[in-house]
């Protein structure tokens, strides 16, 4: 593992910035925010910055001492890998292909780490073919959903039409029968005293 200046960051604050396993170190860099700009510039090439302020001081740091770091952090994981694991050949069933062949020499870590390459790779592809598969269904989804959305839509719209109309009926049949009452009103009197007299 790697340790900072005698006057860095101790005891309780140790998983904040890292652990103290060599593993939990390389976790914690590949997660700074340094590291991924670090990354990013080189990926630029010549066109990417060629050097990360890192600090409150801003002190810059080379971009390419950032994937050293890494390296250096990495390759204390494999030693601490290799004493966690065993010396069995099951170890090494990722090194044979389907025909049950060798793909590489495992005594060589370029080979092992070609192979978990390829394998990777070839997992990335799978899962991108998936995807593309599934496009198809999930146009389908989407065209249908939309389509819910302009009925539910459409049938709102028939009901506050509907709602509307209603009202502005009733409205006008009030307003008849207001007028109606303020024309006649001797009428209505009228009808009230022959109904009366009916009686006798």
């Amino acid at each position: 593992m790697l340790s900072g200046s005698p006057g860095g960051p101790t005891g309780a604050l140790t998983s904040l910035f890292g652990g103290t396993r060599a593993i939990d170190q390389l976790m914690s860099l590949s997660q700074r925010p340094e590291m991924a700009m670090a990354l990013g510039a080189l990926g630029l090439g010549k066109l990417g910055r060629q050097s990360i302020d890192v600090g409150p001081s801003r002190v810059p740091v080379p971009t390419a001492a950032f994937p050293n770091l890494y390296a250096q952090l990495a390759d204390q994981v494999v030693t601490e890998a290799a004493e966690l694991a065993g010396d069995s050949e099951s170890e090494l069933t990722y090194m044979v292909d389907s025909s049950g062949e060798y793909v590489g020499d495992p005594g060589f870590a370029r080979d092992r780490a070609s192979r978990v390459w390829d394998l990777l790779n070839e997992a990335q592809a799978e899962r991108l073919f998936e995807y593309i598969a599934g496009l198809p269904a999930m146009e389908t989804q989407a065209v249908e959903y939309e389509r819910d959305l302009l009925d539910q839509a459409e049938a709102y719209a028939r009901q506050t039409d509907e709602a509307y109309y209603d009202a502005m009926d009733l409205q006008d049949a009030e307003a008849i029968e207001s007028e109606l009452e303020a024309a006649w009103p001797e009428a209505e009197g009228l009808v009230d005293w022959e109904m009366t007299n009916e009686r006798f």
